[in-house]
């Protein structure tokens, strides 16, 4: 974990220094491509912005890696987030539904 470029990530989010804290975490990606986290907060940076469809991309980046990797809820609450923003995506409607259904079967 790139500890260097998450100080930068926090302190630019800090001082609202959008395209800083976006070059922060396009550094940490190259290291840590698969962690859902980063994508969670590119995708946050891009809300901000206003750029809803990168957005969008990010989040379902990160919520396709929190399902692989066994997150259900976790999958869900940015599927949620998607909606929110786009709220005729379709994937992100099956994969709600699908993951409300599985999340229901494990109880």
């Amino acid at each position: 974990m790139d500890s260097k470029q998450w100080e930068l990530y926090f302190d630019a989010v800090k001082s609202n220094s959008w395209q800083k804290a976006m070059d922060s975490l396009n550094a940490i990606l190259k290291t840590e491509p698969k962690n859902p986290q980063v994508h969670l907060k590119i995708g946050d940076i891009f809300q901000k912005k206003g750029d809803i469809s990168s957005a969008v991309s990010a989040y379902q980046q990160s919520a396709w890696l929190l399902m692989k990797d066994g997150y259900m809820q976790k999958a869900l609450a940015v599927f949620k987030i998607i909606l929110r923003l786009d709220p005729n995506n379709a994937e992100a409607i099956k994969n709600t539904k699908e993951l409300m259904m599985e999340i229901e079967g494990a109880k």
